[in-house]
């Protein structure tokens, strides 16, 4: 590249990014809209009066890339992701395989062959880190909220090296076994721990030691140099910049110089991220969008609906409210850097038709632009779900995440943990030997099939059924085993969070400890059985994977739905308790009276009690209309008002000056309404995040 080619370069893109950044924000657009017009316009595929190199644009939005990973990883301690891991695995857990067996499919609706069908399954599973930084730097967020989501695409980007080696070897023509795959998890384990091993005895040393001897400056740019020197390693080693770059951020945040540092190459970096996203614009061939119209808006229908409900429901499984794991769908509810990596791969071996490529882009840039919108909409949306739950149902999700947040305080916890950790092991070897058992039967079907008609003289029909009888039966016990581990794990948690009292005395919270455990035991089951459909999928009916795991869930979701009916019951029956302490208690003594009936009500959530003010901007508003449950995940579970008190007061309820409201779920959620109940009127154009930020 020659010094004024780069110059041209910089001074095109970076100055019709502008003018498009700005008229979207006169507009009141996201500016990542913008940037993307502005790589349409000087892209190759749509240029008007000037045409930029995409090869020179590309190698500027590396560093872009680069530096945006490094910045999160300043934001980022070690300690920060080790705790977010378990949470952000479940929700990875569950959106990547459901991501997979959707975009498989629609590559075989649309008569795509098996690996062209594999890719762009694959294309799916991860998200973009560049356009979740940008929207979460475009509003805001508790910082617990933010490491979550982050959590999840560094996850997901590991999975997506993982899944870049596979596909390296499918790509090849070569054979996929297991031994390469475990290789393959071994040697990214083992670059992992001797990048952070390392890391973190040198690197904190080295970034203090040169702040006690220079000027910030110099500080800055040792930091970044690091950052290069580690995608560089990163690259060497067969893996991404960006890994590479987020682990330099780590461990160069645990010198303690991480903000200051994030602090001063802000600039740089929003430069160099304007270029990114100019580059992915660039790519956009209006051709192909026409050509293979039809799968580009099943692939976005895909990534909008069916990624944003799978990672909603990771997030609520995980304890978030339904508030936050709407918002948290939304927000990863796009494709990126690695998608193109994936799809670029298929091509460039010949594996897969050259129309892939251009088709994952022209997605990705579609995603990119909805995206903001059903951002902004998240709270309508939660609201909507929220509002057209069965009672029973919202009752759950008012207490679920009030049940995870005592299982997680518990400072006895250390042994469920061991345990719930062996338990794990167990039943990732159950998946594992399922899979191994029913892949066998597939890949050696026609070879079986010959077998046992030469021998024993069968007809082919006969034969194919005893093959598949054959596998179904050696997989059972497997399928099994997952099933009882699953229910050990769910009981285990609910008993953490709701413990069993002394055998002489009653207990108050069965009820709510049998629907915590059934309903952990769903979510584990179908964690575990999307998985299985996934790895299985390309080369098993799905037909079939689907009807037995359908089946399943809907036996387990029968018994949930009961368990909820007997949660309701009980949740009214704490209410009436509540109201009646209300009625003989006021003030002090009712605060007292309410951490009485925590410990006499277990299962019924945190409570707080909440006089609310005349000038409040609740008063003379409907507790429908307020939204409270679906806005903090709180519940009002009693009013005492005048003397007298309403227990479970309904949607249609107006609250008043002087109402004394209980309210219960977890802390988080008690306080956030808390906060929004007595948010006076001169505050009515905040919102809730506002509040919160104060």
């Amino acid at each position: 590249m020659a010094p004024h080619d780069l110059m041209e370069v910089l001074a095109l893109v970076c100055c019709t990014a502008a003018l498009t950044a700005v008229l979207c924000h006169r507009l009141r657009q996201p500016v990542v809209l913008g940037y993307l017009l502005a790589g349409v316009l000087v892209g190759p595929h749509v240029a008007v009066f000037f045409d930029a190199d995409e090869a020179q644009v590309r190698v500027l939005s590396e560093l872009g890339v680069t530096l945006l990973m490094f910045s999160i990883g300043l934001d980022f301690s070690l300690r920060r992701f080790v705790r977010l891991l378990p949470s952000a695995g479940v929700m990875v857990a569950l959106g990547v395989p459901l991501m997979f067996g959707a975009g498989f499919l629609v590559g075989e609706s649309f008569g795509w062959s098996t690996l062209e069908s594999v890719f762009a399954g694959a294309m799916l599973v991860v998200s973009s880190s560049m356009l979740l930084e940008r929207s979460l730097r475009d509003s805001i967020q508790t910082p617990a909220f933010r490491d979550r989501v982050l959590g999840v695409t560094i996850v997901e980007d590991m999975v997506a090296v993982l899944l870049l080696a596979v596909l390296t070897a499918v790509a090849s023509g070569s054979s996929v076994s297991g031994g390469e795959v475990t290789g393959t998890l071994v040697r990214l384990a083992g670059f992992l721990a001797a990048i952070v091993v390392i890391g973190l005895l040198l690197v904190p040393r080295v970034v203090r030691a040169i702040a006690r001897v220079a000027s910030p400056e110099v500080s800055v740019v040792a930091a970044v140099g690091l950052c290069f020197a580690f995608s560089w390693v990163a690259r060497a080693a067969g893996y991404s910049v960006a890994l590479g770059a987020f682990l330099a951020g780590m461990l160069v945040a645990e010198s303690g110089a991480g903000r200051r540092i994030g602090e001063m190459i802000a600039p740089l970096r929003d430069v160099f991220t304007a270029v990114f996203f100019v580059s992915v614009g660039m790519l956009l061939e209006p051709a192909l969008v026409v050509e293979n119209l039809g799968a580009v808006i099943a692939l976005v229908l895909v990534v909008l609906v069916g990624r944003a409900g799978a990672l909603a429901i990771g997030a609520f499984l995980v304890g978030s409210s339904i508030r936050d794991s709407v918002r948290a769908g939304l927000l990863l509810a796009q494709i990126g850097e690695f998608s193109f990596l994936i799809a670029a791969l298929g091509v460039q071996s010949g594996a897969v038709g050259s129309f892939l490529y251009p088709v994952s882009v022209t997605v990705a840039v579609l995603v990119a632009l909805f995206n903001p919108w059903l951002v902004r909409a998240s709270p309508s949306i939660a609201a909507t779900i929220e509002r057209r739950l069965p009672e029973r149902l919202r009752t759950f999700a008012s207490l679920y995440a009030s049940w995870l947040e005592s299982s997680r305080g518990r400072r006895d916890s250390s042994l469920p943990r061991r345990r719930l950790l062996r338990l794990g092991l167990w039943l990732g070897v159950d998946l594992a030997l399922f899979c191994g058992v029913v892949l066998s039967a597939a890949i050696w079907y026609e070879e079986i099939a010959r077998l046992v008609i030469g021998r024993l003289g069968l007809g082919l029909s006969s034969t194919r059924a005893a093959v598949v009888a054959c596998a179904a039966l050696a997989s059972l016990p497997f399928a099994l085993g997952a099933l009882r581990l699953s229910q050990r794990m769910g009981t285990l948690v609910a008993e953490s969070a709701l413990p069993l009292p002394p055998p002489t005395r009653p207990d108050p919270g069965y009820t709510p400890r049998r629907a915590l455990a059934v309903a952990l035991q769903l979510g584990l089951v179908l964690v575990c059985g999307l998985c299985a459909q996934a790895i299985t999928q390309p080369f098993v009916p799905p037909l079939g994977g689907f009807v037995v795991l359908f089946f399943v869930l809907a036996t387990l979701a029968i018994s949930f739905w009961r368990r909820a009916d007997e949660l309701e019951g009980h949740v009214q029956a704490g209410a009436q308790v509540i109201a009646s302490a209300l009625t003989r208690t006021s003030g002090r003594q009712a605060a007292l009276s309410i951490e009485v009936l925590e410990s006499l009500l277990p299962g019924i959530g945190h409570l707080a009690m909440l006089g609310l003010g005349a000038q409040a901007e609740a008063v003379g508003r409907e507790l429908g209309e307020l939204e409270l449950s679906a806005k903090t995940g709180a519940t009002v579970v009693a009013i005492e008002r005048d003397g007298k008190v309403i227990a479970q007061p309904e949607d249609s309820t107006v609250l008043r000056g002087g109402d004394v409201i209980a309210l219960s779920g977890s802390q988080e959620a008690v306080r956030d309404a808390a906060l929004l109940l007595a948010r006076p009127r001169a505050a009515a154009v905040q919102d809730l995040r506002s509040v919160r930020s104060t």
